[in-house]
């Protein structure tokens, strides 16, 4: 959740705000590309929400909470996950022209991912529908991805989950840099290179469709207690 939440209002609120104070147009009389700036932004994220996952982490184990079976791959998870919701509040930030656009939006995308997603309410709870239309969320991948280092089994069997967070994340941040805008006047509607929005969105919808093709969307326990002879008993 503390990513989730940096990733829908901290970053893209942050640069935003940036942008109409001019900040970034001061950096474009620089030559730096604009993919570097784009990639030291999601750096600086990066150690932003580590360094709060550490916190919560060291806060859980003093209060019992026993540590993550396997602290390594919780580390290479939560490094996924950051990148996948970094990406997509880059891409936010590019879509918003001003501050309250990008908290309007960080809310249709917060609220929905907490919910559907998977992050607040546990996946197996939700009604089969709702389990379907997750796995167009990254926030499935990324409870998976890191409940399996943290009490599961490991990573061994998450190759789809991890894929899914990357692909999510590059698909964000490559469109993130080809939206970029240096000044405030600029308006996302006037772009030329606003198609690359959906390019962004299509990795979402490629995933899903993946996640549905494999027969991974839905849990087998959801389905068998959704079923009416599942209700039934047992023939003697």
């Amino acid at each position: 959740m503390s990513v989730l939440g940096g990733a829908c209002f901290g970053l893209p609120t942050t640069l935003v705000s940036e942008r109409e104070r001019g900040v970034w147009r001061r950096f474009r009389l620089t030559p730096v590309p604009t993919w570097k700036l784009v990639a030291a932004a999601a750096v600086v994220r990066y150690l932003i929400v580590l360094t709060v996952g550490l916190l919560l982490l060291g806060i859980a184990l003093g209060v019992g909470m026993p540590a993550p079976v396997h602290g390594l791959e919780v580390a290479i998870a939560f490094t996924l996950v950051s990148f996948a919701f970094i990406g997509l509040g880059l891409v936010m930030a590019m879509l918003a022209d001003n501050v309250p656009a990008v908290q309007a939006l960080g809310q249709c995308i917060f609220l929905p991912m907490l919910i559907i997603g998977g992050v607040a309410v546990p996946l197996r709870s939700l009604p089969l529908w709702a389990q379907h239309l997750s796995a167009f969320f990254p926030g499935r991948y990324a409870v998976q991805a890191l409940q399996a280092g943290v009490n599961g089994s490991g990573l061994q069997g998450e190759g789809f989950n991890l894929l899914a967070l990357f692909i999510i994340g590059m698909a964000g941040c490559v469109a993130a840099a080809k939206l970029f805008r240096w000044e405030s006047g600029q308006r996302f509607t006037e772009m030329r290179s606003k198609g690359w929005a959906v390019a962004a969105l299509a990795a979402w919808l490629a995933v899903g469709v993946w996640a549905e093709a494999r027969g991974v969307a839905v849990f087998k326990p959801a389905t068998a207690l959704s079923s009416p002879d599942a209700l039934r008993p047992p023939s003697p």
